[in-house]
């Protein structure tokens, strides 16, 4: 298993005049590597910041993307957590990479993910050094919270090659929080798996063929609230929003 640590992400150098997606293809992400004859899934991970003045621009570019094949846990919470999702085949990329430029978006990281068990592999979002208090609705709709401390916010990405569809994946996302151990010790007695927090609401998946994306981000963001989708979808930085597309380069089955 292959996890996107913070410290083991594949870290684009500074490109000042290519920040953008603009003149990206998607083909343009395939890794240049050997196929391996073993069953596996290959991402790339884009993480674009936008300013928050220019989020509600991210509206229309959801309004691009496919969500009917999506298969949600429970979607009227996805949506009441102001997630957003979308499906977005090879014919939309450009679309999409005009709507970011016009948000002034750009791109802060490109990161490599190679799929080849069923453990999951994680996407971290945000660390945590101290104990942080955030808010959330529930799969009932009811008003929740928690507090997390030392650890790191993270989406869970699960994929395995179709077992009918050639070039197809199953896709599954879910948002964790999981205290860092600092021992192999404590890994091994599984004190990181005891302290995880799951967010089941968040849990969606789908189909996806190499070519194809899913972009991930916020429906709405209000720099005064401290909730799991500000937490989710936000920097360090209160007034900058962030976004992922979630590129599937490849399906080896």
């Amino acid at each position: 298993m292959c996890q996107l640590l913070a410290s083991g992400c594949e870290q684009e150098r500074p490109r000042p005049r290519q920040v953008s997606l603009a003149g990206v293809k998607i083909g343009d992400l395939v890794p240049q590597t050997e196929t391996l004859a073993m069953p596996q899934v290959q991402f790339r991970i884009l993480t674009y910041e936008l300013s928050a003045g220019k989020a509600s621009i991210l509206e229309g570019i959801f309004d691009e993307l496919e969500t009917k094949t999506i298969r949600f846990a429970n979607r009227s919470a996805f949506v009441a957590n102001d997630f957003s999702v979308g499906l977005g085949r090879s014919e939309v990329w450009n679309k999409i990479a005009e709507r970011l430029d016009y948000a002034g978006a750009r791109r802060i990281l490109t990161s490599t993910l190679v799929v080849f068990d069923n453990r999951g592999d994680e996407i971290i979002v945000r660390q945590l050094a101290e104990e942080q208090s955030i808010f959330y609705a529930d799969e009932k709709g009811r008003l929740g919270g928690t507090t997390l401390g030392d650890g790191r916010v993270l989406w869970e990405l699960k994929a395995r090659p179709h077992s009918q569809q050639r070039g197809v994946a199953e896709v599954e996302l879910q948002c964790f929080f999981r205290p860092n151990v600092r021992s192999n010790v404590g890994r091994l007695m599984g004190m990181e798996a005891a302290g995880q927090q799951a967010f089941d609401f968040s849990r969606f998946g789908a189909k996806i063929s190499g070519g194809e994306f899913l972009m991930l981000g916020p429906s709405r963001y209000k720099a005064d609230e401290i909730t799991l989708s500000s937490l989710l979808f936000s920097s360090s930085q209160s007034d900058i929003v962030r976004v992922y597309l979630i590129a599937c380069v490849g399906v080896t089955n």
